[in-house]
């Protein structure tokens, strides 16, 4: 009886590390190597690489910030579809940040790939250390998002 309870414990222990490991998550982009799902242009700065990635695993890599904002404005991987987003930390080692909860600065100053100057930060705190440097507007998520849609019209 010991042995089965034992054996029952463990089985669900290997389960929910199973389950758990295959939960969808970024994943690497090689820079220089990949191209962006959206302008289709290589993928080459650490400090403005992103991704989308959907509820079935499927992961859509973004050279800038603004390709990954453009992307979900225009796709038809829908909200409802999408498990996580994320963008490089603007400072080395450029990990990746789940893309609400980072912090954006928009500075002419800052040459994103696409060209409207954004760049993400761990903190608020941080980005308002590099505004005061480059000068611009430190924006939430959803602040990034209206930039975004207002420099299409």
């Amino acid at each position: 009886m010991r042995k089965r309870g034992k054996t029952s414990i463990t089985l669900l222990l290997v389960t929910i590390a199973v389950i758990a490991g295959c939960s969808p998550g970024p994943e690497p982009i090689e820079y220089g190597a990949v191209k962006c799902d959206h302008c289709k242009m290589l993928i080459m700065d650490r400090k403005f690489g992103s991704e989308l990635v959907t509820v079935k695993g499927k992961v859509y890599k973004f050279d800038a910030v603004e390709c990954l904002a453009e992307f979900m404005l225009d796709s038809s991987v829908t909200a409802a579809n999408t498990h996580s987003l994320w963008v490089s930390d603007f400072e080395p080692p450029h990990e990746f940040l789940i893309a609400e909860k980072a912090f954006y600065l928009q500075s002419e100053r800052i040459k994103s790939p696409m060209g409207l100057g954004l760049s993400a930060y761990s903190s608020a705190e941080r980005a308002d250390e590099f505004r005061r440097k480059y000068g611009g507007k430190v924006l939430s998520f959803e602040q990034m998002l209206d930039y975004v849609r207002a420099s299409r019209e």
